[in-house]
């Protein structure tokens, strides 16, 4: 065969090579371009998953805190709704004077009291009251609860000149400022007009009183303590103020 021959027989298959390299490189690098595509694709979707988890953690996030504030406002609410300040009241009028006097004889004479009682025939010399106060388990109860209100400022007040009011005020104010951390703020001046029994809880306003207020009345009417205490409003006091008064120790119906 000769060269001619050759050449003549190879020239299609040269002609047809450059197209052939060509289709080859074309495939390569749509083959290189899918693999590209595919990994950004892969990456993309990874991204967009973790987005969408984020937003999912986020949005969940977010329906609990607003079941938190729910929650608080319910407190809030419930507190509210639970302890009710009084009203500021007018001075009472004064009762008309009872003769409790206990004659025997016409000679000797006895003034009717819890501790001294009679008909005018018979005498009877009763026990004196036993004075307030809390058992070790009411006292660590109340110093809970005082703790968890926060620290708050606080004035106590007794009635005056009775000792036994003024020991159980110092009782609690051992309890709520030396061991519950509240700090003891003196009271305003005021002139009590009439005497009070019990405990009472004073604000300026009945119709806001002090969040902290309506949780230490509460904690002093708490089922392990009840103490029997009652909120009031006091005009005179200053904003933001909270009282505690003891008054006189209530009488036992027995010995009225």
């Amino acid at each position: 065969m000769s060269l001619l021959s050759v050449i003549r027989e190879e020239l299609p298959v040269i002609r047809q090579a450059p197209w052939t390299i060509c289709l080859s490189a074309l495939v390569l690098t749509g083959a290189a371009s899918a693999g590209v595509y595919s990994l950004f694709n892969v990456d993309l979707s990874a991204k967009n998953s973790l987005i969408s988890t984020l937003s999912a953690q986020v949005t969940a996030l977010q329906r609990e805190v607003d079941s938190l504030k729910n929650q608080t406002q319910t407190v809030t609410s419930d507190h509210q709704s639970a302890t009710k300040f009084l009203p500021a009241q007018p001075v009472p009028a004064v009762p008309p004077k009872i003769d409790r006097s206990v004659k025997i004889g016409g000679k000797n004479e006895f003034t009717n009291s819890p501790i001294v009682t009679g008909d005018g025939n018979t005498v009877n010399v009763n026990p004196s009251t036993p004075g307030r106060t809390l058992t070790a388990q009411q006292e660590s109860r109340l110093e809970a609860l005082v703790k968890s209100i926060g620290p708050q400022e606080i004035g106590f007040r007794h009635s005056q000149g009775n000792d036994e009011a003024q020991r159980f005020s110092d009782k609690l104010q051992e309890i709520i400022v030396a061991r519950a951390g509240w700090k003891l703020k003196r009271p305003k001046f005021l002139i009590a007009q009439r005497e009070t029994y019990g405990v009472w809880v004073f604000v300026k306003s009945a119709d806001k009183p002090p969040p902290a207020a309506i949780m230490l009345l509460d904690a002093l009417n708490d089922k392990d303590i009840a103490l029997g205490a009652k909120g009031i409003e006091i005009p005179d006091l200053e904003p933001d103020a909270i009282d505690i008064m003891i008054g006189l120790q209530e009488i036992p119906p027995s010995l009225k």
